[in-house]
Parts: C-alpha cells; structure tokens; sequence
C-alpha cells in the first residue's frame, strides 16, 4: 500500500536526518479527497498515520486513528494494528517533547491497549525497550500500584535477562 510506505519512508528520513525530495508525492496526498475512502478502514488509518507526519500541529489527525483503530481493530491484521500503535505512541513522544503533558497520559492509555491485546510480543517476549517505556510513564504518572502488577506479570514474558534486571525494581515501586 502506497501510503503504509510513505509513512516508512517519513520515519526514515526523520531517523537519520536525510533530506528528500517528496514533491510529487507531497502533491498527490495533498490533492488526495479523504471523504472518498471514509468506508475504507484500511486506506483511512494509513491517511491518518500520514497527516500526522505530514500536519503534526493538526491533532485531530491523532484522535482520527485512535478513533479508526478502535472501531476497525478487528479487521486489521497484527502488523496493521502494531504501525498504528507504533504511530501513535511516536505522536505521543513528539507532542511531550514539545511540552504537552496531556500526551503522557495518552501514551499509558495507548501502552495498556497494547498490553491487553498483546501486541507488544516481538518473537513471542517483550522486549526490554517497550518494558523500559511501560514503567517510565506509568511512574512518571505515578501509577505505583499498576507499574508493580505489571511488573510482575510481565516478568516471564521477557528475555531472561532483562527480566532479571528489572525485577529489582520492585521494592522501589511501592
């Protein structure tokens, strides 16, 4: 689907910092008409996932594909449901970096959909780096109580190592 690589496409070039030339195709979704794919969950979501990129002050492109997700979720393949996941927890991170902590709140909600639908298993573990952002937003809201329950669920479904490193944390999170 020519959006879905768009939007790699952006998050590449915004990673390494590289600088191209996307007129044409900046022309193209710009004379796209939404209206014209509302009934089609599929192309919506990936239009939505690329105004984000493309019009990150506009956010009602964020409530859009949380609204998308949540109605659409179940027709969606995992890899489908994970990009868009994976969007809007990225969205979240830029809009705290600008200053807005409305979004760190919306970060936890996002990473406790993706726990309950377990969508976080990357070769059937966790990996630490989704674990290590679980727990710093829930402290960071202060969610003592669910960070030590999740840690504790969340211990077997690790790589043993990092499980081992984090389990530390326990006594601290009362």
């Amino acid at each position: 689907m020519f959006l879905k690589f768009y939007i790699y496409f952006l998050n590449i070039k915004n990673i390494f910092k590289v600088n191209f030339n996307t007129g044409l195709i900046k022309d193209f979704i710009e004379n796209m008409n939404p209206g014209l794919y509302a009934e089609e969950p599929l192309i919506s979501l990936y239009y939505n996932i690329l105004m984000l990129h493309l019009k990150e002050d506009e956010e009602s492109y964020f409530d859009e594909v949380q609204a998308v997700v949540k109605n659409y979720e179940n027709m969606f393949e995992m890899e489908e449901a994970l990009d868009a996941y994976i969007n809007l927890e990225n969205y979240c991170k830029k809009m705290m970096r600008k200053g807005k902590k409305e979004y760190q709140k919306k970060l936890f909600d996002i990473y406790k959909s993706e726990i309950k639908k377990e969508l976080y298993k990357a070769e059937g573990k966790m990996s630490t780096k989704f674990f290590r952002s679980v727990v710093e937003i829930a402290l960071k809201l202060n969610e003592k109580e669910w960070t030590r329950n999740f840690i504790e669920s969340c211990k077997d479904e690790m790589p043993e190592d990092a499980a081992e490193k984090y389990l530390f944390l326990l006594p601290f999170v009362v």
